[in-house]
């Protein structure tokens, strides 16, 4: 998770000066995680509020992170991505099918903006549900390279994720999403 450059100075990392507390190669523009993103207009600009969740984020992983290391996949998922989704606002649904795909493609996670929200969905079809999703989440075990093939995938997880994205279209061939999150859980 990007944080403020103020907040990266104040904090002391868990992480080699060399680990960037974010992976980008081949996937996403270090540049526009650096010098960008910050400029977006939903960018939270307020640390009174961000800084608590931060700061609380930060402590689950110095709980955690020996468990989730020595950890599986569901793991990382139930112990540590699934309280940070929560703690962003997010709700969500875990495996489900996407809508149309012959091959069987189930990402780890459909992100809905709110409880209500998937709740107005959790009977529906998968269209339903996939047209009312934010977006869709693949996790990996932690410390798990996302440059690897995944062993039970048979793919690169960056390959999973573009997989989904390009197959979790409505009838027409509309693309359901624009974006994605793979993570592995590092911080």
């Amino acid at each position: 998770m990007p944080r403020s450059r103020r907040s990266q100075e104040e904090t002391p990392s868990l992480f080699p000066v060399f680990r960037p507390p974010w992976e980008t190669r081949g996937i996403f523009s270090d540049h526009f995680l650096k010098s960008r993103l910050d400029k977006v207009e939903s960018w939270p600009t307020d640390d009174a509020k961000t800084r608590p969740l931060y700061d609380s984020l930060l402590e689950l992983w110095q709980r955690r992170h020996v468990g989730l290391e020595k950890g599986n996949e569901d793991t990382t998922c139930r112990e540590f991505l699934e309280p940070i989704l929560s703690s962003l606002g997010f709700s969500c649904l875990y495996k489900e099918d996407l809508p149309a795909s012959s091959s069987r493609m189930v990402p780890d996670y459909l992100l809905f903006s709110d409880e209500a929200t998937k709740d107005s969905v959790f009977n529906s079809d998968p269209d339903a549900k996939y047209q009312a999703a934010t977006s869709l989440l693949e996790a990996k075990k932690v410390g798990h390279p996302l440059d690897a093939i995944s062993k039970s995938e048979h793919r690169f997880p960056h390959q999973q994720v573009r997989d989904y994205l390009s197959n979790a279209t409505d009838h027409l061939g509309r693309p359901y999403f624009r974006w994605a999150i793979l993570t592995n859980g590092n911080c």
